[in-house]
């Protein structure tokens, strides 16, 4: 099973090499990149609201909860990347944000009802 996901990885990486995706991922600025953080972890974060949802762990209730505060930490970015730039300090705080609702999912999911 391992050679396998090691065979895959491999493949993957030759295919960047190939396209050349990853010497252009190195010419983006801070900027990019910390917008790019905020989409994978915004995806991250719904994605385990929606497996608790699915699985029975997070009932309505908690889930609208857990919805409005990412909504909240969505328009923090949206206000964060308006001027075109989010410097450290934006992304700081939007990055503490997103912690605090992370440790809100986590207690959601793991209540023990």
């Amino acid at each position: 099973m391992t050679s396998l996901v090691q065979k895959t990885t491999l493949t993957a990486l030759a295919a960047m090499f190939s396209f050349g995706v990853i010497g252009t991922a190195s010419a983006q600025t801070a900027t990019d990149r910390r917008e790019d953080v905020f989409a994978a972890r915004d995806a991250r974060q719904q994605s385990r609201i929606a497996n608790g949802i699915a699985n029975g762990r997070i009932n309505s209730r908690e889930a609208a909860r857990l919805e409005a505060q990412q909504s909240r930490i969505d328009r923090a970015e949206a206000r964060a990347e308006a001027d075109g730039r989010v410097n450290r300090r934006e992304f700081a705080r939007i990055e503490s944000r997103q912690n605090r609702a992370s440790a809100h999912i986590y207690r959601a999911r793991h209540n023990w009802r």
